[in-house]
This record gives C-alpha cells, structure tokens and sequence, in this order.
C-alpha cells in the first residue's frame, strides 16, 4: 500500500519497467512469442529492522495488482544486466523464507448486532464450539538446525474468565497474555487483541501450527484469528519452480556472495531488490551451482530464480486505457472525483459551481485517481496524494468533493458493494467509538500529516455527497441548484434559526442547545430563534416507549415553514434522533420543503455513517430527499461525547452565521474545516464529523443589510428608544445598504418586515431532568410586506390591541429580495419598547 503519511518515500505517477521479450530474436511479436516481466500482487513482504523479521501488511483497499503496457514506436526499457561485485565480505548458501495464512471473512463490527462495519482489520476461523484448530504450512530444503519465527495475531471477546490463546508448533507452545473483558454495550470495546511471538527449531519440510482459543471457563466467550505469519530459513536450492529468494543477513556488508544450488543452464536468475528496476544476473558456475555476488545497499537483496518456458501465471486483461494526464493540472478551485455512473451529473454541478461561484471546477473520474497514483489499485491514500499535489501546486484549490458513497468493506469482501469512491477507515477495528471512516483524511496535506492518528489541520474544505445511482445523484444536484439560485426558494425563512435539544443527561443538551443558540443571535443580530426543547413539550406513553409527538409536530412545521439551519443536541443514531424518537426516518421521507431547505449541524451519535452499503442512514436519508430534506448536513458517522460536541459545533456556528459584507464570506465546507482546525483538531471526536453536501456551497444566509432610518417621521437617535403602544399606527423608513453602508440604489424588490413583540421566559416541565429556563421572542405583532425602490422602502402598520402592557424590548425584523437578481437582505432593530 501507499504509505499515509503525506511526505514518507513513495512512486508518483506510472514507473515503466523493464521486460524481457521473448521472440526467437526478430524483435517483433508473432504468434507464440510473449513478454516476462516481475509483478507483485497488492500486499508485498517487508523487512522490519527492529524486529528483523518479515512481514506483509494486508493491502485494506484492493484484493489486485495492476500494470499497464503502453504500445507506441518509442524504445522499450529493456532488462538490463546486474551490478556485480568482485569481491564479497558476505556468502550464504541459505535463505529467508516466509508464509502467512490470512483468511479475510469476517469484519467483527459489521457482524455484531449493535455495530456498523468498521476499521480495516478482517478475521477468518471462529473459535466458539470448536476451540482448537490446525494448520499447516510447507518449506522445501527448510533448514531444521536454524530457528524459525511463529507470529500470530487473534482477537477475543471476553465477558468473564481469563481467557487466553495458544500456539503450539514443533513441540513448543506460545500463550498470550489474557483477553480483556467487555461489557458488552455499545460502547465499550468489542474485543481485544493479542499476539504470540517466538522462535522455535523446525521438525521437517511441513510445519503445523496448532491454535486453541482457552475461554476461561465461559462458553459464551469467543475469539477469532486474524493470521499466521512464520520466518523461516532455507537451503539455496532450486527444485525445478519458480523461487523467490532473499537474505536479511546481508544487510550491513558492503557485498554478499550467493550460492544456488540445483541450476541448470535454462534457469533464469533475476535481481528483484527494486521490484521496479529488475536486472539480469550473470554470474560463474561450477556443476549445478550459480555463484553471483551482488552489492548490498539498504534493501534486502533480493531474487527470483525461473525457467522462462514454464512460467503458467499470465495477467488478465482489462481494456484499454485512454491517455490521461491529472499530473497536468495545477490552476484550480475546486475538484470534483465522481465514478463514471455520476459523470454526467457530476458535470452538471460542476458547470453550476463555476458559474455561480465564478470559479475553476475540475470534475475527475476515481479511476483516472487510481491509474497515476497508485498504478490502478483502488486506494483512498492515492485519491488524498492526488489533492495534496494540487494543494502543494497553487493556492488557490480549496474544495473537494467526493460525489458518490463508499462503503467500510473497501474490496467488497462481503459482496455489499457500494464501493463508488474510497473510504478512509481507521486502523483501529474492534471498539466501536474509535473505529470509523473519516473524509477528513483527503484534507490532511502538510508535511507529516496523514497517519494513523489523523492529527493534523485541514488544508482544504472536504465534502461528500453519498449517492448510490445517476437518479439520486441527479436528485442531489437539482437541489443544489435550486437552493443557489432558485428565485422560489428567498424568503424570510433565511432568518429563522432552529435549535432542538434533547432532555437526557440532566439537561446537559438542552442547556449546550440554549447556549449555543444565544451565542449565535449574538454573532447575528438579525436572527430568528426557534427553540424545540424535548422537556419543554409533554411526554406521551405508548407500547414502543415515551414520545413527545408535540415535539415532532414542532419539528415538522419549522421544516414546512423553512428554517435556515437546524442545530441538535442529544442522542441519536443512524435511525434518529432521543429516546423518544422525535424524529425518525419516515418523518424525513415525509417532508416535503423543496424551496426551503436548511443546513443540519447534528451534535449526535452516527447520524450519518455512509460507509454502510446495506443502510441508507437518516443523514444521508436528508440529503438524498428528492422532495426537499436537507441542503447540507454538518453531522457525525459514529459515537460521539456531548462535551467535544458542544464544542466543535459553537467553533462552527460562531462563524456560520457572520455576515461578511467585504465579499469574503465563506462557504460551509469551510466553515466547518475552521471550526475543526480552531474547535476541535487533534481529536478523535472531531474527525467523527464529516460534512455530507457541497463544500463550495454558500450558506443561504442573505448578503447585504437593512438600515432603519426613521419611526413616525423621526430620525432616530441612539439610546433613545421609541415606544409602541396598543393600537398606534406606525410607520417605519428604511433602506438596503450597500457593504460600505450606502443606500443600494439599484435595488428594487419586496421587504418582508416582522415587528416582534417581547421575549417571554419559558419553563421546561422538568420530567426526569432538571427545570430550565429559556427565552424566547415569538409573539408577533405584525408581519406584511412592502415595496423597496431605489434602495428604499416605507411601510405602515397598527400595533394590535392584545399585548403584553408590560414595557420590555421588542425587534424589528427584516428580509428584502430582489428575485430577478438573486440579491436579498437582511436586518434588525432592537431599540424599540413595546408596552
């Protein structure tokens, strides 16, 4: 696999090497004649230095190995002849060898009831009812005076008992330390991990190795292997087959003279230390023996040995491949990387996003992605190589969106599909919290950046749209558009802003929710807070549990009324939202707000885990809706903390909903890559929050100001507040202010003003959870509209006789649009008394 760590040694691009043509010496192809060249398959063997063994990490995103011939007129890079060394301060007449049995079946989270596919570590053989098996592993010529290394890793759940594993090979047994005990909820760690190591003297050619799962006393306990991996050394003899061969013991000399046994004039020897760069090698020989003596650098030297006639592996062919050349571009905005089902579609947004965004849009097939970064594997490292080239090339690439959903199971092991784009999954695989997908990975582009840990600050806005088939992808991007530039869809529903918090956990998500509502009506003024607080509507009994159906009907009409964003605090899941179930899948389905929909921000548990093929998720259910649903969603794809929550989501909202009146505002994607840098970075929580949506999109939050200008003829003058009374008409003067608070002249539209009378304190009913006090400013007492010309406008009214007699603050709010131009307006005006 490509390392993840962004600036660790790696190919880029396509490497061209050398082959040898076999053609009866007419250097050309007929009928019969063939090219040999050195392939590896998609997990290779590597030396660890520290533990000098060998070891072959699974490659987690492709079950293949891809190579590309090129057919043209230019010359060929021929396989050329070794490097020899005269002499050697090295010779060896053995080898190491090495085999691991790996049978990827099983990925535990996705099997267990309470969990979701998860991380990148499958299991093979269950040890359950049968709690001991056998395996067996073949060396020719092993050498049985020389130690040998057994190396085996398996997981156990364990609710009680101490409860361990054994390895036995050759006559000695390894035992590992004791399992750890789980819970068993859903948040605590499914299983734990252990391994035996050690060295033993093998017995003869095969070699068994003998598992048995010791379940501490309780039949319930289970475990699962997760491979054998065994070093062993072996005589230099070739029998005939085709062998591999190396020796870490050369490393440290400045040559090392080999010695292989068993050649015969037809056998071919080549130098496969750099798999790129294969060389030929010559060397003396003396009877059935080859003597060559090679340099040794920092590599293990490393050979194969064959007969060129009897080589039966042959690659299969997948097509051609047109010419292709991402490593050409450099002076782009935003990319776009789709699958070729969601081409069309893909290029449909794209032309909207430079057209209304009034910049570069390139749109990139995942393939393309996977041919020059990672030589046609399907690998989420070479799509994250790919955007950090751009970044690295120009400042001015800033989005990404990955148009199309992806699934944990990234080789499709299980048959689910979904695998349109890659998915980052973490190397943690068998505790539910820590182990979940993260598009965050695509944006991780310094030097350093990109490890196991995430650490690290985005660099660039990351987005996902999760669609599975052209119709919702079309879906999808219709909605896009018309929330950009669909004249039906301005109204004062841009201003209203709700906030629901769920009633658990005494109280901690209502109060996180009030909170941070206060702190966004202080950063916009210009606000219109909808509060739907679970404790403050009664619960009602029924056979499924509690329900609070009027908090549900709350929900649904602010949705049908249209609310800019919807901010949740509390539990949730993939189905929902609280105990109570106050909003449930079929209440998405049921929406229907095409010209009205709003921004989710979700401070909840797996709302929206996209990496399950075989669930549509409530989040994703929100902005896949054809009949309205979500814009964007700022929500989370696994278990979260309330305390992280609260914090990450104020980080977003605190610049969410600022008005920048100099042209610089931003756009959701990043407003939530900043409100991760600067309110939760370097931590596992925060990477748990993804953003399903478009990461260029704007928020729909209006761009210019209303001014009020003057009350019944007077102009108004600070810190002298105006009072309306029962029953007095009232005029009010204003204008749209342009952003150096100019009248906007050429505005002409319609002003949609709301008097509010003032804000009222309300109760939660405390049922379970401490009494809260919030505040809210809903009464109306008067909503019209009026004409703007030239900028300005002037409407009348009559304050109703049933107010509130009491002397309090009231707001004046405004929303103007002008729909032949896309432009609107927003203000507010707090120093009014009402009473």
């Amino acid at each position: 696999m490509l390392p993840e760590v962004t600036d660790e040694p790696r190919v880029d691009d396509l490497a061209e090497i050398p082959y040898l043509l076999v053609d009866g010496g007419d250097n050309r192809i007929d009928a019969g004649d063939y090219i040999l060249f050195y392939a590896e398959g998609p997990s290779t063997w590597q030396y660890d230095a520290d533990r000098q063994r060998f070891t072959r990490p699974t490659n987690v995103y492709d079950t293949r190995n891809y190579y590309f011939l090129k057919v043209s007129s230019t010359s060929r890079k021929t396989l050329p002849q070794a490097p020899t060394a005269g002499s050697w301060d090295y010779s060896t007449t053995t080898f190491d060898d090495f085999a691991r049995l790996e049978d990827e079946r099983t990925n535990l989270m996705h099997d267990w009831v309470n969990g979701q596919g998860s991380g990148r570590r499958w299991f093979g053989d269950l040890f359950k009812l049968q709690l001991s098996q056998n395996y067996s592993f073949s060396f020719a010529n092993i050498r049985t005076d020389e130690p040998a290394w057994l190396h085996v890793e398996f997981a156990g759940r364990i609710f009680s008992g101490s409860a361990r594993f054994r390895a036995t090979v050759a006559g000695t047994t390894f035992s590992s330390e004791t399992f750890s005990t789980t819970s068993g909820s859903t948040t605590d760690r499914f299983a734990s991990l252990r391994t035996v190591d050690g060295s033993f003297l093998p017995q003869g050619e095969q070699v068994d190795v003998a598992i048995e799962f010791v379940n501490g006393g309780n039949s319930s306990n289970e475990g699962w292997l997760d491979f054998i991996e065994l070093n062993v050394r072996r005589d230099l003899a070739f029998d005939g087959s085709e062998l591999r061969f190396q020796d870490a013991r050369a490393l440290g000399h400045a040559a090392a003279l080999f010695r292989l046994q068993g050649y015969a004039s037809d056998v071919v020897v080549w130098d496969v230390t750099d798999p790129l760069a294969p060389a030929r090698i010559e060397g003396t020989v003396a009877g059935d023996e080859l003597r060559f003596a090679v340099p040794v650098g920092e590599r293990v030297p490393t050979f194969v040995a064959f007969r060129p006639e009897t080589v039966t592996r042959t690659p299969e062919p997948l097509g051609p491949v047109p010419n292709q050349n991402l490593h050409g571009m450099d002076e782009v905005d935003m990319v776009i990387v789709t699958h070729a089902d969601f081409m069309a579609q893909a290029q449909q947004l794209a032309q909207h996003r430079a057209q209304h965004n009034d910049i570069e849009v390139a749109v990139v097939d995942i393939e393309q992605v996977y041919n020059e970064f990672s030589s046609g594997r399907r690998s989420a490292t070479a799509l994250r190589d790919f955007a950090r080239m751009l970044h690295q090339r120009t400042d001015r690439f800033r989005w990404l969106l990955l148009f199309g959903d992806g699934s944990f199971d990234n080789r499709d092991l299980e048959g689910l599909g979904g695998n349109w784009l890659p998915v980052y999954e973490t190397h943690e695989s068998l505790a539910p919290i820590n182990a979940f997908p993260s598009d965050d990975f695509f944006g991780l582009l310094s030097d350093g950046e990109g490890g196991p840990a995430l650490s690290g600050m985005m660099d660039i806005a990351v987005g996902r749209i999760p669609v599975n088939t052209p119709e919702q992808a079309q879906t999808v991007v219709e909605k896009i558009i018309r929330y950009d530039t669909d004249p039906a869809a301005m109204g004062d529903w841009r201003l209203r802003a709700a906030f629901v918090g769920d009633d658990e956990d005494g109280g901690q998500h209502t109060n996180d929710a009030d909170e941070t509502a206060t702190k966004a009506q202080q950063f916009n003024p210009d606000l219109n807070l909808e509060k739907i607080y679970l404790d403050a509507f009664p619960q009602v009994a029924t056979p499924g549990g509690t329900r609070v159906p009027l908090a549900t009907e709350a929900l649904r009409q602010a949705v049908f009324k249209g609310v800019l964003t919807v901010v949740y605090f509390g539990h949730g899941g993939a189905k929902g939202w609280a105990q109570e179930r106050v909003l449930k899948i079929e209440d998405i389905r049921s929406w229907e707000n095409p010209e009205r929909m709003p921004v989710f921000i979700t401070a909840t548990c797996s709302f929206a885990g996209y990496d399950n093929p075989v669930f549509t998720s409530a989040g994703e259910e929100l902005i896949l809706h054809d009949r309205g649903g979500a814009a964007c969603l700022f929500t989370t794809v696994r278990a979260v903390y309330a305390n992280s929550n609260k914090r990450l989501t104020q980080s977003i909202t605190d610049t969410l909903y600022i008005k920048r009146l100099d042209g610089t505002r931003l756009t959701l994607g990043e407003v939530m890559m900043l409100g991760k840098n600067f309110g939760g970075a370097n931590t596992t929580n925060s990477r748990k929050f993804t953003l399903l949506g478009d990461p260029a999109m704007w928020l729909a939050l209006p761009h210019y100001d209303v001014v009020t200008t003057r009350i019944n003829g007077r102009d108004l003058t600070a810190g002298q507040p105006d009072t309306l009374r029962a029953l007095q008409q009232v005029t009010i003067e204003g204008y749209v202010a342009a952003p150096d608070g100019s009248v906007l002249e050429d505005f002409n539209g319609i002003l949609y003003p709301t008097v509010f009378d003032k804000a009222v304190d309300y109760r939660t009913l405390g049922q379970g959870t401490p009494v809260r006090t919030f505040r809210l400013q809903k009464n109306v007492l008067f909503k019209g509209r009026a004409s703007v010309v030239n900028g300005r406008f002037q409407f009348t009214f009559v304050v109703p006789k049933d107010i509130d007699y009491a002397y309090g603050p009231g707001k004046i709010s405004y929303y103007a649009a002008e729909p032949s131009s896309l432009r609107d307006a927003s203000g507010s005006y707090y120093d009014i008394v009402v009473g």
